[in-house]
């Protein structure tokens, strides 16, 4: 599984997904993390809240289900 269909694959399961949650869970480093998050969100897969919780945008679910090699 690629790190970007990982990540996307975790906001879009977990219940209130967050940085530090996703880095303990995926295993990745804080700057692996945050280099991908910052792809993700400047592509507008992703929104990023204030209290550090993620959220998929349609967006976000094409590219998760490109990755997955799904038909959207």
């Amino acid at each position: 599984m690629s790190r970007r269909m990982a990540i996307l694959d975790y906001i879009k399961k977990a219940k209130e997904p967050s940085f530090a949650q996703m880095t303990k869970d995926l295993n990745l480093h804080t700057d692996t993390l945050a280099s991908e998050l910052k792809m993700l969100k400047d592509k507008g897969c992703i929104i990023v809240f204030s209290d550090d919780f993620y959220s998929l945008t349609q967006e976000g679910e094409r590219e998760l289900k490109q990755l997955k090699g799904e038909k959207p």
